[in-house]
């Protein structure tokens, strides 16, 4: 018998390159196909093989030199080689654009891939130990985290409940985002850096792909912002304790988690300001404790967070600005703080250059799809001052006061217009008190962080809403922007508030507990009794009956074509959502009587739809195709739609 030595563990990291670099390799195969960019599909394949298999023999064969190059190397040194390998990695990323755009090449995969690279280069290069970070924070933290855990936990139970089915309807612009998502699936947007009505096609490319994972329905549709919905409470969270303590935090993500107008928002896909309630107010936390902590990691991954952003909606190149403006502000009330941060903000830049450079490219090649949106409603593009001043005989001051005071008011009392129409202001009676109190308070100590940088970004997002829309109705929806700061200085005021009357501990806790249970209550009956069985969301006559027509024409299925009798108060092609809800089916819209109709083809399933008006002409259509099935559709509990289903009649 033998003694047999035990066979030494497998070494996973060796592995682990091993396959990068013959996947690398494989994947630069499947790029060698003729063409004019055929050099510029492999190269970057082979080059990131060869690099992977020569890590992997300085690893194996030269490990005391990796070693004292990156293991033993100080935090400078690896972050400036991980930092400098993803700009190399986001370059060629735009290079590969460039030639593909100037060939015709539609497929951007490569090019996706090797910016990813890079945002996980920038993210090795932040942060070499998180996992022990956030395990001693959780230590530390343990109420904090529970209650945290609970706030997210009731805003998520709050924005996925009955997500495809409340609000009943999809809206127009729902609906463009839902053909644009289907686009996607079909090949195209295929560039993922560029924009469409301002949101990013990355934006386009996430929504496709959560719709091909719960469905291309009203669900799948809404997952992203539920999502960001969701994820917008624990950034909230952060940023208040950062700005104002634990106490504040709550409140501020209480406010965020059950606000009626927050809740909406996380319901619907029109309005994409809202994915800036987690990114933007993410970007500035790491941008405020980045500063206050002397963090290059932190004041990094703000970069990076805000980058992406970039890549996803244009309320991002405000944040920038609002970003920006809290930097010099600070510089004037704390000069050393930004004086000794002064390289970690050019960090901050050279990361988000990193990231956003491919958009940066689609902002320099194709200006006017990069600013579509406001070219279309711009103040300036489209001379709107002008006309304003023509139609009131009002000066410009006036105007724009008027607007301000209209879109300040529609924060505390006046109703939310545009994709909501309802009769609530963006905060209800208590949390619009507290809110007050905040911005009171934090007047009275402009000097502190705190105060500089929610007042900034409260009054410079407000600004840009009053300059670049000048729309005294249109605010409400935008004010999603400013929402966050909007939080915090809720939170500000209730914690100030309590700590100025003096009051006992358990005093201020039942006096806090009472306004979160009345806040809570006030929230969830306004819009879940009171709004969503109100029929008030799609605004419009139009809007509603293309909703429910769609709707109807999938339950139809297997029904291919659709005829619409209407005396014009809806028509197909006006609203993108009848095309997404129906399952892209065609409808031709009949405007002049049956008599002066011609033929209908009916040789397969066919649907006819008559607005109640024209409800006779459709009985007399039966005649003509006897057997057929008849149906109303239904909306606020009314009929709107007399529906007739022909199986097909052969020729």
């Amino acid at each position: 018998m033998t003694n047999s030595s035990p066979r030494p563990p497998i070494d996973r990291r060796s592995v682990l390159l091993a396959l990068a670099a013959l996947a690398s390799a494989v994947i630069g195969h499947t790029q060698n196909f003729e063409g004019p960019d055929r050099l510029a599909r492999i190269a970057p394949w082979w080059l990131l093989s060869a690099t992977l298999f020569a890590v992997l023999i300085l690893y194996r064969e030269r490990p005391a030199w990796l070693g004292k190059l990156v293991a033993d190397a100080p935090d400078v040194k690896v972050r400036t080689i991980l930092t400098s390998l993803a700009a190399l990695c986001s370059m060629w990323a735009v290079l590969v654009i460039i030639q593909k755009e100037d060939t015709g090449v539609p497929h951007y995969g490569d090019a996706f891939l090797f910016w990813a690279i890079a945002v996980g280069l920038l993210l090795a290069a932040m942060a070499r130990r998180p996992g022990s970070i956030l395990r001693h924070w959780v230590r530390e933290h343990q109420a904090d985290v529970l209650a945290l855990t609970a706030l997210t936990g009731l805003a998520a139970a709050l924005r996925f409940t009955t997500l495809g089915e409340l609000p009943s309807i999809i809206d127009g612009d729902e609906g463009l985002f839902g053909m644009a998502g289907l686009s996607v699936s079909d090949g195209g947007f295929q560039n993922p850096f560029g924009t469409y009505h301002g949101a990013g096609s990355l934006y386009l490319h996430l929504i496709a792909g959560l719709m091909r994972l719960f469905g291309a329905n009203m669900l799948g549709l809404r997952m992203a912002p539920a999502i960001s919905g969701t994820l917008a409470v624990p950034a909230v969270y952060l940023l208040g304790r950062e700005l104002g303590g634990r106490r504040v935090a709550l409140v501020a993500a209480l406010v965020v988690a059950v606000s009626h107008f927050h809740v909406h928002f996380s319901r619907i896909v029109s309005v994409t300001y809202l994915q800036g309630t987690f990114f933007n107010t993410l970007a500035l936390y790491l941008l405020i404790s980045g500063l206050r902590r002397d963090s290059a990691p932190r004041l990094m991954l703000s970069g990076l967070v805000i980058g992406v952003y970039f890549l996803l909606y244009l309320d991002a190149r405000m944040m920038i600005g609002v970003m920006a403006m809290i930097v010099l502000a600070l510089a004037l009330i704390d000069r050393a703080l930004i004086a000794r941060n002064a390289r970690r903000l050019l960090l901050l830049v050279g990361v988000f250059l990193i990231v956003a450079a491919p958009m940066l490219l689609w902002a320099v090649r194709h200006p006017e799809e990069f600013n579509m949106r406001f070219i279309a409603a711009g103040t300036f593009e489209n001379d709107l001052l002008a006309l304003r001043m023509a139609e009131t005989g009002k000066s410009a001051i006036q105007i724009f006061s008027d607007v301000g005071v209209s879109t300040f008011m529609t924060l505390i009392a006046s109703p939310v217009v545009d994709f909501y129409f309802a009769d609530l202001s963006v905060l209800n009676v208590v949390s619009s008190a507290l809110f007050i109190f905040g911005l009171v308070y934090s007047w009275a100590h402009l000097r502190r962080v705190t105060s500089v940088s929610l007042n900034v970004w409260l009054w410079i997002g407000i600004a840009a809403i009053v300059v670049f829309t000048l729309d005294e109705y249109g605010a409400g929806y935008r004010l999603l922007f400013v929402f966050p700061a909007v939080c915090v200085l809720a939170g500000v005021g209730l914690d100030r508030a309590l700590d100025l009357m003096q009051l006992p501990a358990r005093a201020s806790v039942a006096v806090g507990g009472a306004l979160a249970v009345a806040f809570v209550s006030l929230n969830l009956s306004a819009y879940f009794t009171g709004y969503l069985t109100a029929c008030r969301f799609g605004g419009d006559l139009a809007t509603r009956m293309s909703a429910r027509l769609g709707q109807h024409l999938k339950m139809l299925d297997p029904v291919r074509q659709a005829y619409l009798l209407t005396d014009g108060s809806v028509q197909a092609g006006t609203h993108p959502s009848l095309d997404f809800l129906s399952g892209r089916m065609a409808v031709t819209n009949i405007l002049e009587p049956l008599a002066a109709a011609p033929p209908f083809e009916v040789g397969e399933p066919t649907a006819f739809i008559a607005v109640l008006e024209r409800a006779p002409e459709l009985e007399t259509l039966a005649q003509q195709y006897p057997g057929g099935r008849w149906s109303q559709v239904i909306d606020c509990d009314r009929p709107v739609f007399v529906s007739y289903r022909v199986e097909g009649v052969a020729e």
